[in-house]
């Protein structure tokens, strides 16, 4: 998990976000107010940039789980007001409600097969299992038979 690139960016923005707090509150205390504003369009313009970014990442990750399982992925050309342009120029990222969306139906589609493969195991493997132990039991009472003899 530390090598993943999205969890690096959330670790970075809250590593800017405790930087620039310490700074804006040094700037408070010292009742420097110019210094403090400046501090916090700088920490607002970081935070945005970074966020861009999550956001950007976090759609390339749900793409390809929606491709993985076969979810529909909303395009760009067909339908626009699921994307929304990102900080820096020339970068598209899902907007907030369609990865929310997009969210619940990857978990909807993991719950489904969950639920396939647990009726699959339901109906095939637990009469295995109780054909094993029936056989079992079947020969340890031929065993025992064989004993008392």
């Amino acid at each position: 998990m530390i090598f993943d690139i999205l969890w690096r960016t959330r670790w970075r923005r809250n590593r800017l976000s405790k930087f620039y707090s310490r700074l804006i509150a040094k700037a408070a205390r010292a009742k420097n107010r110019d210094e403090e504003d400046k501090l916090i369009c700088e920490f607002m313009f970081e935070k945005n940039l970074v966020d861009g970014e999550i956001a950007l990442l976090e759609t390339l990750k749900l793409q390809n789980e929606a491709e993985r399982l076969d979810v529909p992925f909303p395009h760009y050309s067909e339908n626009r007001n699921a994307w929304e342009q990102g900080f820096k120029p020339g970068t598209y990222r899902l907007s907030v409600r369609a990865r929310t969306d997009l969210r619940s139906q990857i978990r909807k589609e993991k719950r489904e097969r969950l639920e396939n493969h647990m009726l699959w195991a339901s109906h095939v493997i637990m009469p295995i299992i109780g054909l094993i132990g029936a056989v079992m039991a079947l020969l340890s009472l031929i065993a025992s038979f064989h004993k008392a003899r």
